[in-house]
């Protein structure tokens, strides 16, 4: 490694190189000695043939000749060793080529000094004095090919110079004696002129070394760099592109030279690089750092990172910029997408529930600026559950792609559509009036509706209701406007699907339908803090006295809300039906049921049945038969005495599951009522297919029986068929004595209703029980 150090800016460096550095720099040296040696070897040779022409005449022809060819000889040995170093790889080690070098520079220095010493007596004055000039210049003339190795000129000049300089000092001629000093000042100059030129080759190889050095690291780290590289000019043309940079861009080495840097980039980014470029060359900027989209040669897209950084002055080749080019086309695809899927439902490819709430609040902030109308239609597939049913997830899967792919087919090309969850879909339908997004929903309503979706074997209609909300006004939420959707869609089913329903702030329909959405709430958190209760309703044998107590009931279940108020079944019990809380509460009532009746046996010894409702979604809890079992050996309580509730349009809708749940129970010792029975348009069919014990006649043949003669005769029907059965009738909804009488007469078996007694809590229904019977064994005593 080289290290500089100066106490002054106009002091030179002074390098301290490392033993590599030493190394090279000799080996520098000496390459450097060796290429110049030709000119040396030519005049050697030159000088001494003129030499030798002079003093022939004079001299003694055998040393003449001898000295001649010695000088010759040596010249050829210099050469051989030149060619030798200068041939490459086989060459010696630096240290001992060196050697060899300065041996034979001093025998060629010798051999002009003897030879000249040996020559120069019986010539002429002006030959020997020419002869001393020769000496001097060949002397003067080895700084430069030969100082660069210090120890050999210093070899050369004294031994070159000594012995012509003692000739001169020991002649008695004072010329002579002046032509020895002069000799020796000479020397001495040369000797510390060699010395400051090799100081200043070594100073100049070092540097000219060192920047080699940075030179070559530049270029291994420009060419190897993990990342693409360009060298571009103040026009920015590429001067040097490395390897990344053409594989990037599937390009051959020769494609960067000479073109613009952004030449890949599209029209967007080519402008943006060549502004933020010239605002990099005039000095606004330091640096820049630009995503952009580009293409390869091939046309491929990519996406990179472009950033650059100025060179601080102009370099050979016109070099004023660095750029990196790094490939973020990977990258950039996984964050599309996964903002792709952040934003859009995985199975329909269509915007998830997220996503268009996002769009439906953009749209609404539209109407409190510009007041533009939008719409939303909230959808439902109206048979869904029976293909999910039928053919199974995959077939359910497969009918959602392809509404999801009618619904984009159907509206226009900016349109939001969404699928919410399940089977439900919204569109938001931007700068579109209520008329038109009727229009539209009338369309896909159609357009679904005529469409048949084929499974294997198997064909179905699918279809569809829409609810319809306007965006008018610049107050409503988000929440808000899919709630009102929610409760138009549900409208739209509730009317005979297969349609489209706009909403209306002041429907009653949908006012009901938000108080059962508000209901969720109210129920969880009756759940949650208790605030259920267990009421009684009375049903009355028509064989037995007015006065008897009844000893047949039906639990019957209360809420609160969270301020205490009673809340009527008509409204959170269909809430909880349609949003899935049924379940719960059905838990609820048979755990705090037999609580209550394990606390009160005395009360459980009057009675003869208890009647407990189940919900239709309870019969598809393959745990709640385990959980009923479970609950009445805990409290050890006589199944005999309970009877199960299940309405006939629950038990119709999934008569497998209520024939293995109702089978199952029953093997236990619990009875069934079949609730509601007549609502159905084959009931007949499905009482032969239950094993239920007890027939409830729904109200709607009951309110009417004393003036109707059609419902008195549809009673009398579902008794006769029930008394071959071996089942119990229960008529429900008797509300005055005609309507017993008939009932009565008709041979129902048990009523139920107002006229025969209100539902009351437990403990009051218990209570009254406890009196009458009191009554009734005083009155026997």
């Amino acid at each position: 490694m080289l290290s500089a150090a100066a106490t002054h800016p106009s002091q030179a460096l002074e390098y301290v190189p490392s033993d590599a550095a030493q190394t090279s720099l000799r080996e520098l040296r000496l390459g450097y000695v060796h290429q110049q040696a030709q000119l040396g070897f030519i005049c050697n040779l030159a000088l001494a043939t003129l030499l030798l022409c002079l003093w022939w005449p004079y001299g003694n022809h055998g040393v003449l000749g001898g000295w001649y060819l010695g000088l010759g000889a040596l010249c050829l040995l210099r050469m051989q060793q030149r060619a030798r170093y200068l041939a490459g790889p086989s060459r010696l080690p630096v240290t001992q080529a060196e050697q060899q070098f300065s041996a034979l520079v001093a025998l060629t220095g010798l051999t002009w000094g003897i030879g000249v010493l040996l020559l120069m007596t019986g010539v002429p004055f002006e030959h020997q004095f020419l002869a001393i000039l020769v000496l001097a210049g060949l002397c003067a003339g080895g700084i430069v090919h030969l100082s660069p190795v210090l120890n050999s000129y210093r070899l050369y000049v004294p031994l070159m110079l000594i012995p012509v300089t003692l000739w001169c000092a020991l002649h008695d001629n004072a010329a002579f004696r002046t032509l020895a000093l002069m000799a020796v000042l000479f020397g001495v100059a040369l000797l510390s002129a060699g010395r400051h030129y090799s100081r200043h080759f070594n100073r100049s190889a070092e540097l000219a070394s060192a920047l080699q050095q940075t030179e070559a690291r530049f270029a291994s780290a420009f060419h190897n760099a993990p990342i693409g590289m360009l060298l571009i000019d103040a026009d920015g043309a590429v001067v040097h592109a490395n390897r990344v940079t053409e594989g990037i861009y599937a390009t051959g080495a020769d494609y960067w030279k000479n073109r613009p840097f952004w030449a890949l980039a599209d029209a967007v980014d080519s402008a943006r690089l060549m502004e933020r470029f010239s605002a990099l060359l005039d000095g606004r900027i330091t640096e820049f750092c630009l995503e952009t989209r580009q293409s390869s040669s091939h046309g491929a897209p990519l996406w990179v990172m472009v950033s650059g950084s100025p060179i601080p002055r102009s370099t050979e080749g016109g070099v004023r910029a660095i750029v990196q080019i790094q490939d973020v086309t990977t990258t950039r695809i996984m964050a599309d997408r996964l903002a792709y899927q952040a934003t859009h439902d995985e199975l329909t490819e269509l915007l998830n529930r997220h996503e268009f709430e996002t769009r439906l609040k953009r749209a609404l902030e539209s109407i409190r600026i510009d007041s533009t109308q939008h719409a939303v239609l909230y959808l439902d597939l109206d048979s869904f559950k029976v293909i999910n049913d039928a053919c199974g997830h995959e077939a359910g899967d497969a009918m959602l792609r392809e509404v999801a792919a009618l619904l984009r087919e159907h509206v226009r090309k900016h349109d939001a559509v969404a699928r919410l969850g399940g089977d439900e879909f919204a569109i938001l339908l931007e700068h579109c009036t209520r008329a038109q997004a009727s229009a539209i929903a009338d369309k896909l309503c159609k357009a679904i509706e005529a469409h048949r979706f084929a499974w294997e074997d198997k064909f179905f209609n699918a279809g569809v209701s829409i609810g319809l909300v306007a965006l008018l006004s610049p107050d409503s939420s988000a929440a808000s406007v899919m709630k009102a959707a929610d409760a138009a869609c549900y409208a739209a089913k509730e009317m005979g699907r297969g349609r489209v329903y706009q909403f209306d702030p002041d429907d009653a329909e949908l006012n009901r339908h938000r108080q059962q959405v508000d209901s969720v709430a109210v129920i969880n958190r009756a759940l949650e803090n208790d605030r259920f209760e267990l009421h009684a309703q009375p049903i009355r044998a028509t064989r037995s006295r007015p006065e008897a107590p009844s000893t047949h009931l039906e639990i019957l279940v209360r809420m609160r809300d969270d301020r205490g108020a009673m809340i009527s079944p008509g409204l959170f019990l269909p809430a909880a039906e349609r949003f899935g809380l049924a379940p719960r509460i059905d838990r609820w009532v048979i755990r705090h049921a037999c609580e209550w009746f394990a606390a009160h046996r005395d009360c459980l010894a009057l009675i003869e049945s208890c009647s407990i409702n189940i919900s239709g979604q309870s019969l598809a809890d393959q745990e709640l038969q385990s959980f009923i079992e479970q609950q009445f050996c805990k409290h050890h309580l006589p199944p005999a005495k309970f009877c199960f509730e299940i309405t006939e349009t629950a038990a119709i809708a999934s008569i497998n599951t209520a024939q293995s749940f109702i089978n199952g129970l029953k093997q236990l010792g619990f009875r069934f009522a079949l609730d509601d029975f007549g609502s159905g348009l084959s009931s007949f069919a499905y009482l032969k297919a239950l094993p239920v014990d007890v027939v409830k006649i729904d109200g709607i043949f009951v309110r009417n029986i004393a003036l109707d003669r059609l419902d008195e005769a549809m009673v009398r029907s579902i008794a006769e068929v029930a008394r071959i059965m071996d089942k119990t009738t229960v008529a429900e909804f008797v509300e005055g004595p005609q309507q017993a009488e008939v009932l009565t007469r008709l041979g129902i078996d048990y009523l139920q209703g107002y006229g025969i007694g209100k539902p009351v809590p437990l403990a009051e229904l218990f209570e009254d029980l406890h009196r009458a019977t009191g009554e009734m064994q005083r009155i026997a005593v």
